[in-house]
């Protein structure tokens, strides 16, 4: 007689769960964006090499004009369930949401395009979602990898408005290199080189205040940050442009990083200024009152 250990019974309702969670999931993206894409994207294996070719899967989804661009078996439809299908970062039903569009139309009316940099771009779906909401201000997205950079191209390829920049943010001039290539697409880290980094992984380092320049803009309507735990070296120094910022959205990293304390820095940017602080998900908004500092 067979006898079946209780980690085998654990491991068996495991499995069970996940595939259970993976029927829902489809089901879910079926209904959303349509049979087939939703079986594609839903139904294929994660790959074990995120490096991997993956077939790219055109999704149709309603009230966005252009074709969004997946990658079958890896991180990509998270995103696209958290960012466009979930709409993490849709702040309209916030109260402080009327003052910065008020911010946002007072620019287009004195001629300027309000400016939104958007740190840890993925494949470009946040920047969409923020040309949805903002359709005349000028967007500089950043990404620091290149398989990621190739899927934000075709996404973002129908959207004159947004800048993509291969590189990473941090507070200074520095050299970064990608420190976990075997994550999720969507979990890459950065670090500073070390003496003997192979120069072909080498990324510079991009700073806010530089993106302020290039776009020739001394402010920002958003600073959206999802740099996974890299906000506790972004918000050390180098942080005048909070002020000068009407939205940071961020997502924290303390749960992944835990006693490393990455959001310490970031909470003592902004203590000392006028903020209003609301969650969505895993977003944090704080809302600068510029305008009464």
């Amino acid at each position: 007689m067979t006898v079946i250990t209780d980690e085998e019974i654990r491991m068996k309702q495991f499995t069970f769960a996940k595939f259970v969670s993976s029927v829902v999931l489809t089901g879910q993206l079926c209904l959303k964006i349509g049979v087939r894409p939703g079986l594609l994207l839903g139904m294929t294996p994660r790959k074990s090499n995120p490096r991997e070719n993956s077939r790219l899967v055109p999704v149709t989804v309603h009230g966005f004009p252009h074709s969004i661009y997946l990658r079958a078996g890896t991180s990509d439809m998270f995103v696209l369930l958290q960012v466009i299908l979930h709409r993490e970062y849709d702040i309209r039903s916030f109260p402080q949401f009327q003052k910065l569009n008020n911010l946002y139309l007072k620019s287009r009316a004195d001629g300027r395009r309000p400016l939104i940099i958007d740190c840890g771009a993925n494949i470009g779906l946040s920047a969409v979602w923020f040309s949805h909401l903002f359709p005349e201000a000028r967007i500089y997205a950043v990404e620091p990898d290149a398989d990621n950079i190739e899927v934000a191209r075709r996404n973002l390829a129908a959207y004159p408005n947004v800048t993509l920049l291969h590189g990473a943010i941090w507070d200074c001039p520095k050299d970064l290199v990608i420190s976990n290539t075997t994550v999720a697409p969507w979990a890459y880290q950065m670090e500073e080189a070390q003496d003997g980094a192979v120069p072909d992984n080498i990324l510079k380092a991009l700073t806010i205040p530089e993106i302020m320049r290039m776009a020739d803009a001394p402010e920002a309507l958003i600073v959206k940050v999802d740099i996974e735990g890299a906000e506790a070296s972004l918000f050390r120094s180098n942080i005048e442009w909070v002020g000068r910022t009407d939205l940071i959205t961020i997502e924290l990293h303390d749960w992944m990083l835990p006693e490393q304390r990455t959001s310490a820095s970031f909470i003592r940017s902004f203590a000392n200024l006028n903020f209003d602080l609301l969650q969505r998900g895993e977003t944090l908004f704080v809302f600068l009152d510029r305008q009464n500092a």
